[in-house]
């Protein structure tokens, strides 16, 4: 499971969050979402057979499954997530999860290339 740190930069107008660049990351990005995760709540365990997907955990307390890896944190990381491996993600803590998703793919609500347990 590669985990990176995430750059932070806090001033009295912002905390500032360098997701890619620092990273020199080659990631052609495709598909970018942002999502609140509610507490105990849990990002289904799922799959992709075509994108390559990065998680951006920026606030909260995060449990991150890929295969039979689990990472727990509070710092803001990146975590990639290759093609064909299952994964999920938990909210763990007791406020909002703040997660920013990239992905080399488009999202097609047709064929959306989401494979899960059921």
């Amino acid at each position: 499971m590669l985990v990176v740190e995430i750059s932070t930069h806090t001033d009295s107008r912002r905390k500032l969050f360098e997701i890619i660049g620092q990273l020199q990351l080659d990631i052609d990005i495709k598909h970018l979402y942002f999502s609140n995760i509610n507490p105990e709540m849990t990002v289904a365990t799922h799959y992709h057979k075509k994108k390559t997907e990065w998680i951006a955990i920026l606030q909260g307390k995060a449990e991150i499954t890929i295969g039979s890896e689990t990472h727990i944190t509070t710092k803001p990381i990146l975590v990639e997530v290759p093609v064909n491996r299952w994964h999920s993600v938990k909210n763990i803590g007791p406020g909002q999860l703040q997660l920013l998703g990239i992905g080399n793919q488009p999202y097609d609500p047709k064929n959306p290339d989401v494979f899960s347990e059921e």
